[in-house]
């Protein structure tokens, strides 16, 4: 089997041969991806579990992302695995700046993690506070928080 996935990879390597293939397979014979786009568009498939070498590979390559045509972003959101693209619209005649939607995904990302942050802070802190047999309301209190978000996290906690 492993000289078969060697041939096989020695055959793709070649980029015509592979948008062709790739063409063929999802877009019925038409010809929507270029070999150019493609080689790009599949490097980024080593970053999508990093982010930062994702936002760094798109700026490395802004002339391609700023500009990018509808078919090879789908192909795009449907390699890096994406449910929506920033900035993405149903006008296929528009082009994406995959550089933008990149950069905002990364942010949301930043911010998600955050908050997700600051919530384990609260959570612990709320914890600490119950071990000290404190009410609900003097936990509120301290922590500046809304009665009903302590009382929520308690539940969560306990």
């Amino acid at each position: 089997m492993g000289k078969a996935d060697v041939n096989v990879n020695i055959w793709l390597s070649e980029k015509n041969r592979f948008a062709n293939l790739f063409n063929g397979v999802i877009y019925g014979g038409e010809n929507v991806i270029l070999p150019e786009d493609l080689q790009v568009i599949l490097t980024m498939l080593k970053y999508r579990k990093d982010k930062d070498g994702l936002r760094n590979y798109v700026n490395q390559n802004k002339k391609f992302f700023q500009k990018v045509d509808h078919e090879t972003s789908q192909a795009m959101k449907a390699f890096l695995n994406m449910k929506h693209i920033p900035g993405e619209t149903e006008n296929k005649e528009e082009t994406i700046n995959m550089c933008k939607a990149i950069q905002e995904m990364y942010d949301d990302g930043v911010r998600d993690g955050m908050q997700q942050g600051r919530d384990d802070l609260l959570k612990e802190k709320v914890k600490r506070k119950l071990q000290k047999q404190k009410s609900l309301e003097q936990i509120a209190d301290e922590l500046e928080e809304d009665v009903k978000v302590i009382r929520k996290i308690i539940k969560e906690v306990q």
